[in-house]
């Protein structure tokens, strides 16, 4: 199943930046602890560095260590996923459905597999465009020119919108979803690590990933609607 999550983006020679496994659950639902001297990949520079060696990002500003590039969880995710109304939909609907059969045949344990694929985008700071997070201004030309604050006595740390432009922008582009590990009925031994998490470890029922059908589809479907962001009409 996970070859299939990965198909397109190995067709297309897009490498996964970023990887989830998703389930909803937030009890020890972070990215698992990595042993001391273990060989890892940086998920910013992509170079391999020795864990817990001191040895610097060259994408991080001084002192800063490399990232380890692993599978993380539910608890590591703090950004939303923005995609199309139309895409969005589509894909709650996809899961509701996928994860109604799962429920109905008393499958626990799926995961919502998400790998995130970056881009770089170039910055033209004397283009007229609109922008997200900044206000134009009343006419909708945010361009420097009808700047009110730019004339040709502006410092140079203040002619790109007020400050000085970035050159480059990076971010989350393209996502690859797909659910996996869609083997784990909730059976005897599931009923009993629940027991055991709940009753003896005293760990809140609802956090846990081990949880009856009904309840794991509801918290599955919570989170990932909670992670997307429709934009657009």
């Amino acid at each position: 199943v996970l070859g299939n999550v990965h198909h397109s983006a190995t067709v297309l020679n897009h490498e996964l930046h970023e990887r989830y496994d998703l389930k909803g659950s937030w009890i020890n639902r972070n990215a698992p602890a990595i042993q001391a001297g273990a060989r890892v990949r940086c998920r910013l520079c992509h170079e391999d560095f020795t864990f817990a060696a001191v040895d610097a990002c060259p994408k991080r500003p001084a002192g800063f260590p490399h990232v380890p590039d692993v599978t993380m969880k539910d608890m590591d995710l703090n950004y939303k996923l923005p995609m199309s109304k139309e895409k969005a939909v589509k894909l709650d609907r996809q899961l509701r459905e996928d994860s109604a059969w799962l429920c109905a045949h008393n499958i626990v344990d799926y995961s919502l597999y998400l790998g995130v694929h970056k881009r770089s985008y170039d910055v033209d700071m004397t283009r007229n465009a609109s922008f997200r997070l900044s206000t134009p201004s009343a006419d909708g030309d945010s361009s420097p020119a009808n700047n009110r604050f730019i004339n040709t006595d502006t410092p140079f740390f203040a002619t790109d919108d007020g400050g000085i432009g970035a050159v480059f922008v990076e971010g989350p582009a393209v996502f690859y979803m797909g659910i996996v590990d869609i083997l784990q009925e909730y059976d005897s031994w599931k009923k009993l690590e629940r027991f055991v998490k709940v009753v003896i470890c005293k760990m809140h029922g609802d956090g846990i990933s081990c949880i009856q059908a009904h309840p794991y589809r509801n918290r599955f479907i919570s989170k990932a609607r909670d992670i997307t962001e429709a934009v657009g009409d």
